[in-house]
């Protein structure tokens, strides 16, 4: 069963929107990804988030240079048919 991935907050929203565009397009696919099977690539969120979130580890990915980190956490909705993304934290660092 394919999921719906929603922006929940408007945190995640604001966040996904700042994200570099090529960069925004990689988690793009990677939430694409995490429809497919959120329960196999996601792991339970520990203190200090909701312990009914989920954490969901986007794939590294270098972009002119600098290797780029996303998180994303999650919670599934009452029907158990959407993703609802609650924040999206994004690093990076310069390539040595």
């Amino acid at each position: 069963m394919r999921y719906v991935v929603r922006l929940d907050d408007e945190e995640a929203a604001v966040s996904y929107a700042q994200l570099p565009p090529p960069l925004r397009e990689h988690v793009s696919g990677e939430l694409r990804r995490l429809a497919e099977s959120p329960s196999t690539v996601s792991r339970r969120a520990h203190f200090p988030h909701p312990q009914e979130g989920q954490l969901f580890d986007v794939e590294p990915v270098v972009l002119l240079g600098v290797k780029h980190w996303v998180t994303i956490m999650f919670m599934y909705s009452r029907d158990e048919r959407t993703l609802l993304i609650k924040w999206i934290v994004h690093r990076s660092g310069r390539v040595l």
